[in-house]
């Protein structure tokens, strides 16, 4: 197997976690009632884990009912694993040996020193988690929708977002 066999997919994951990422910022900003420039000033700088501890902070200030926000604590959850996938899979070094595809992840942390940690992949792998951010995108334009419903969501945004999922 080539390495250039999982550059596609790895391409496709890069876009539609950014796709989510997006949406996530938007729910908040919705959440927020502040207007799209003022809050994508605040959410463009943050890291995706600071942004779903904002959107579940945010939703437990502005949202009344408790299972509304356990829903969103539940797809937050999602959210993290979505994004621990991604960061496993784009921040890992790809190559060959013996006609198979690899992948590395090297790190030097404090207090565990140097790890070199490979793996055997392929583009199944990339591919298997494509459709775990896809399966989320869908809850996640799911609970927009709920929200919409029940009058926390605009349809400034997500009029054109619902066709997203």
């Amino acid at each position: 197997m080539k390495t250039d066999e999982i550059y596609e997919p790895i391409g496709r994951l890069v876009v539609k976690f950014q796709l989510l990422e997006f949406l996530v910022s938007a729910l908040t900003i919705e959440l927020m009632k502040q207007d799209w420039d003022t809050g994508f000033c605040l959410t463009s700088e943050m890291s995706f884990s600071r942004l779903v501890a904002a959107l579940v902070a945010v939703s437990d200030v502005r949202l009344p009912d408790p299972q509304t926000r356990d829903e969103v604590r539940t797809c937050a959850g999602q959210l993290t694993f979505c994004e621990e996938g991604r960061n496993k899979i784009i921040h890992s070094m790809y190559f060959e040996s013996g006609g198979e595809l690899k992948r590395a992840k090297i790190s030097a942390k404090r207090g565990r020193g140097l790890q070199k940690t490979f793996y055997d992949t392929s583009p199944k792998e990339v591919e298997d988690h494509i459709k775990r951010i896809d399966e989320t995108n869908k809850q996640f334009m799911q609970l927009v929708r709920k929200l919409k419903a029940q009058g926390f969501v605009t349809d400034g945004f997500f009029r054109g977002a619902t066709a997203l999922a």
